[in-house]
C-alpha cells in the first residue's frame, strides 16, 4: 500500500496525471516523460520524492503512531539529512544497516531534530503505547525512520540493494546503486 501510495504521489508531484471530468487521465507532458531515458525517469521520480514536504516516512512507520499535537516534523530536511549520510558512502560496497544507524547515533544523533529536543514530539510504540521520549528512543524513532527509507522508499526508488541474512526476516546490509 505505501508502495502504490509513494507511486500515486510520485505521479501527482510530476504532473503526469490529472483529473478531467471525475476520471483520472496521462497528461500531455507524460507522453514526453516516458520518452526520457530510464536514468532521467528515475532522477525525476527521486526528486520529485526528495522534495515532497507532505510524504512523511515518519508516519509510514509501523511500529510508531504519531500523535497530532501541534509538534512537527519536517520530512524534507530529515531526508536531505539521511541522504547526505549515505552519499559519504562507498558505491557499490555492502554496508551492515546496524552500522549506518550506529555512527548516525554518534556522529549526528539529532539530524531529524535539529533542535535536540528528544521530549516534546509525542511518539508512542504502536505495540505497547508507550510514548517514546528522550535520547534514549534513538533507536526506535530515529533508527526506525533511516532503517524504512532503506528498506522502503529508497529501494523502491532504485537508490539501494538490500541484503539479507540466510533465514533473517528483515535486511542487515545494503549497498547504494
Amino acid at each position: 500500500a505505501q508502495r502504490l501510495g509513494l507511486i500515486w504521489r510520485s505521479l501527482w508531484r510530476l504532473a503526469l496525471i490529472e483529473e478531467r471530468v471525475g476520471v483520472l487521465q496521462p497528461t500531455l507532458r507524460a507522453r514526453d516523460w516516458l520518452r526520457l531515458s530510464d536514468g532521467q525517469r528515475q532522477r525525476s521520480l527521486f526528486k520529485a520524492w526528495r522534495d515532497d514536504p507532505q510524504w512523511d516516512e515518519l508516519r509510514l512507520i509501523p511500529t510508531l503512531r504519531c500523535e497530532e499535537t501541534g509538534w512537527q516534523n519536517k520530512p524534507i530536511e530529515a531526508r536531505l539529512a539521511v541522504l547526505g549520510a549515505l552519499r559519504e558512502l562507498p558505491v557499490d560496497a555492502w554496508l551492515e544497516i546496524e552500522s549506518l544507524l550506529a555512527s548516525l547515533k554518534r556522529s549526528w544523533p539529532d539530524f531529524m531534530r535539529p533542535d535536540g529536543d528528544f521530549d516534546s514530539w509525542y511518539i508512542r510504540d504502536a505495540q505497547t503505547g508507550e510514548y517514546l521520549r528522550g535520547f534514549g528512543s534513538w533507536d526506535l524513532v530515529e533508527g526506525a525512520l533511516v532503517r524504512h527509507m532503506l528498506t522502503t522508499t529508497l529501494r523502491w526508488l532504485g537508490m539501494v540493494e538490500l541484503g539479507w541474512e540466510r533465514d533473517a526476516p528483515v535486511p542487515v546490509a545494503f549497498k547504494l546503486a
